[in-house]
């Protein structure tokens, strides 16, 4: 199994779990006003049932994610891990440097926990 590690702008974190409730605020209104319309518009069912598929689809792609690919660190594997040097991410020189640079920023791995630099180091060396 492989964990991906990487940098998370707090400020960005914060504004992509209000844009989410906004989305689902959205989503809400709009199934409800869909079933509302279901029931004044029987003839007319399928169309806002197209309407409602079509607007869940949007609504899933637009999910606001809260890490930038630049900010991926690596990917720890077995007992390998992989830098992403395309990153600029070549050892714990740049990600102190990166962290040092960007003191707005974390270290989180991919399920959202974070991750102290001296914890990083330590699944690095394995």
């Amino acid at each position: 199994m492989s964990t991906e590690y990487r940098f998370v702008n707090n400020q960005r974190k914060d504004e992509a779990g209000k844009l989410s409730k906004i989305l689902a605020g959205i989503k809400e209104h709009y199934v409800s006003g869909l079933g509302k319309a279901k029931e004044a518009l029987p003839l007319m069912e399928g169309a806002i049932e197209d309407i409602e598929f079509a607007l869940r689809g949007a609504i899933l792609n637009c999910s606001p994610e809260y890490v930038a690919d630049e900010d991926v660190i690596g990917r720890s594997s077995g007992r390998d891990f992989h830098w992403r040097a395309d990153n600029g991410f070549r050892g714990m020189e740049d990600v102190r440097q990166f962290q040092k640079d960007h003191p707005d920023y974390h270290v989180e791995d991919e399920y959202g926990t974070e991750i102290a630099l001296k914890d990083l180091r330590a699944i690095v060396k394995k």
